[in-house]
């Protein structure tokens, strides 16, 4: 479903109301950790889970297909029967054209003349000061500066033979990762499904009272429905056909090594 971008003031309302009534739940909240769960570690500690029972969803009918900040909905009518987090590398990787070179180049630039501001102040202050700037900073100053304008030739070489050189921009390397929830749940038809939701990272965002006006920075929480009469049941991967077809009985019998199943043919 595609989400709804909201006004200035619709969505600082929406978001105190959201709040409000995540907060009003708090004695719902399911503790994962005890018991048992088909739920897997979350391998971002710092992300924020907020885990309530499927029975309460009905009551964030209102922020289903909005856009608001400081929550996201993982499985609104899709409450999980198992769960399982992974933690994903995320990056791109562009061809870089003669446009996008230069702005390297000027990004560049702009970083050793900044660079030699910082360094004349330094000198200036300890001018003034009478004193001798310390041989670290110096020699800091000197070393960064030199490696900067040594890239900077380099990539004005670059550009005067564009086509001589394969240009790529990439962020590999810095290291951004998300974590993504896998999990199945039961469709209108009672059988199951399995879907995908990225869970927000703990960003900061704006939180506001009744009358629009701020209140504090929080970061960012997901809130995840269970199913809670099954998610705690063991989930049998490996023979999905059958643990959907016997899911399939209305009565069920514990004998002991086996259980009796029966339902009303044709239901």
């Amino acid at each position: 479903m595609e989400k709804e971008n909201l006004s200035t003031e619709e969505y600082k309302r929406l978001s105190f109301q959201l709040h409000q009534l995540v907060e009003s739940l708090a004695d719902q909240v399911v503790d994962t950790r005890q018991g048992f769960f088909n739920i897997t570690p979350l391998p971002q500690e710092e992300v924020r889970v907020i885990f309530l029972p499927a029975a309460v969803q009905g009551a964030f009918r209102l922020f289903r297909d909005k856009r608001i900040g400081l929550y996201k909905l993982c499985n609104y009518g899709k409450p999980a029967i198992s769960i399982k987090f992974n933690l994903k590398h995320q990056y791109s990787n562009e061809p870089v054209d003669p446009e996008q070179l230069a702005k390297w180049i000027g990004s560049l630039e702009d970083r050793i003349l900044k660079l030699e501001a910082e360094r004349q102040q330094l000198l200036k202050d300890a001018a003034e000061a009478g004193a001798t700037p310390g041989e670290d900073q110096v020699a800091y100053f000197r070393e960064e500066i030199g490696r900067l304008q040594e890239q900077l030739r380099f990539l004005k070489q670059v550009a005067a033979d564009f086509g001589g050189y394969e240009l790529l921009q990439s962020s590999f390397f810095k290291g951004y990762c998300y974590t993504m929830m896998n999990y199945r749940y039961y469709d209108a038809r009672g059988k199951i499904q399995t879907a995908s939701s990225q869970l927000l990272v703990p960003r900061e965002r704006s939180l506001f009272d009744g009358r629009g006006e701020f209140v504090r920075q929080q970061p960012q929480a997901n809130i995840i429905f269970l199913d809670m009469a099954h998610v705690s049941r063991p989930v049998y991967k490996s023979n999905k056909e059958v643990h959907e077809f016997l899911e399939g009985f209305e009565f069920r019998l514990d004998g002991g090594s086996r259980d009796l199943f029966i339902k009303r043919k044709g239901s």
